[in-house]
């Protein structure tokens, strides 16, 4: 069996380096994550350039980084990293986004990166809490 290469979409050289905040999300992060079974699942958001926040150039508002192709389920020893720019992580978050909301709420022993601009971030979560995200977490509870 051959082995397939890693997937990854967005530029790694603009989200990596400036990333403000990681952590473990999806079942690691819940704790319902079954040793030796489970995929490992990341969330972050990093500080784009300025001529991105202004619309001067085009790019993706995203760094996405599998070991799996798109379209194939995630297993054991799988990893999927996705990185928000901070735009497009606070349109989300706003919305009420259960998923994009993990990394603010997530547990100290959780946080992969965390900067003081993280630490700012996880400070206004209570500022992105409102009823139409509990309507979203509950939606995402009941499916």
């Amino acid at each position: 069996m051959s082995e397939r290469p890693n997937v990854e979409y967005g530029d790694p050289e603009v989200a990596l380096p400036n990333e403000i905040l990681r952590s473990v999300v999806g079942s690691g992060v819940h704790g319902i994550a079954i040793p030796g079974t489970d995929d490992h699942d990341e969330m972050g958001v990093y500080i784009e350039p300025p001529e991105y926040v202004l619309g001067v150039e085009k790019h993706r508002a995203d760094y996405i980084w599998r070991t799996q192709p798109e379209g194939v389920r995630s297993g054991h020893g799988d990893t999927d990293l996705v990185l928000y720019s901070l735009s497009k992580y606070l349109r989300l978050a706003i919305k009420g986004n259960p998923t994009v909301m993990l990394p603010l709420f997530a547990p100290e022993g959780s946080l992969v990166v965390v900067t003081s601009l993280g630490e700012d971030l996880r400070g206004l979560r209570g500022a992105l809490l409102s009823q139409e995200a509990v309507e979203r977490f509950l939606g995402y509870m009941h499916s």
